[in-house]
C-alpha cells in the first residue's frame, strides 16, 4: 500500500482537498493536505478553511507579507491557525506564533503545528502548549466552544512588531519548497 507521501512523489500536481486547485508538488504540501484530509473527517466545512490566507501589512514604514498555511473562521472570528509541515513542531512553534499575531485583526487565539504525524496545540496569547498529538487538532466543535471562551486578542504594535520580525527570520531560513536532491 502506497502513502499520500508517495503517491504525490509520482505526481507532477495535485488537487487541493480544500479548494480544489491544482497544486505542484512541493516537500510539504504532501504534510498539508493530510491535515486538510483530518479537518474535514473532524467536521469543518470548506467555508470555514481558508488556505493559504493572506495578509499585506504595514508596520515601521515597512510593507510585510505574511501567509499561512491554513486559517479557521468561527462564527465570523478567527479561531485558529496552522503551519504544515516536515520535522519537528517545537522549530515552528515561534514562527506560528508570530503568524497568528499578524495575519488577522484580532488574532486567532489558537494556532496549531503538525507535521502529519505529530501536532501540537498553542495558545497565542501566552504561547502555551495545550495539547499534543494529532488528538490536539479540535473538531469543529470543539473549537467553536473553545473560541467562545476566549476574548479577542488584538496584539499591541510592540508585539505586532516583534512577531514580524520573528516571522521575517523565519522565512529567511525557510527550506526550498521542493527538493532538488
Amino acid at each position: 500500500m502506497t502513502t499520500f507521501r508517495q503517491r504525490c512523489l509520482t505526481m507532477e500536481t495535485y488537487t487541493d482537498l480544500i479548494t480544489g486547485k491544482s497544486i505542484p508538488y512541493n516537500d510539504d504540501e504532501y504534510v498539508r493536505q493530510k491535515v486538510e484530509a483530518i479537518l474535514l473527517e473532524k467536521g469543518y466545512t470548506k467555508d470555514q478553511v481558508e488556505v493559504d490566507a493572506y495578509r499585506e501589512m504595514t508596520l515601521e514604514d515597512h510593507t510585510i507579507n505574511f501567509r499561512a498555511d491554513i486559517l479557521i473562521n468561527c462564527k465570523d472570528r478567527p479561531g485558529l491557525i496552522l503551519r504544515c509541515a516536515r520535522g519537528s513542531l517545537v522549530t515552528r512553534e515561534r514562527e506560528t506564533i508570530a503568524t497568528a499575531c499578524l495575519i488577522t485583526d484580532p488574532a486567532p487565539p489558537f494556532a496549531l503545528v503538525c507535521n502529519g504525524e505529530d501536532a501540537e496545540l498553542l495558545e497565542v496569547v501566552t504561547g502555551k502548549v495545550l495539547e499534543e498529538g494529532l488528538k490536539a487538532i479540535p473538531t469543529a466543535g470543539e473549537l467553536a466552544r473553545m473560541v467562545a471562551d476566549t476574548e479577542p486578542y488584538q496584539p499591541s504594535e510592540r508585539k505586532r512588531i516583534n512577531a514580524a520580525r520573528i516571522y521575517a527570520a523565519y522565512a529567511f531560513l525557510q527550506c526550498p519548497p521542493a527538493c532538488r536532491v
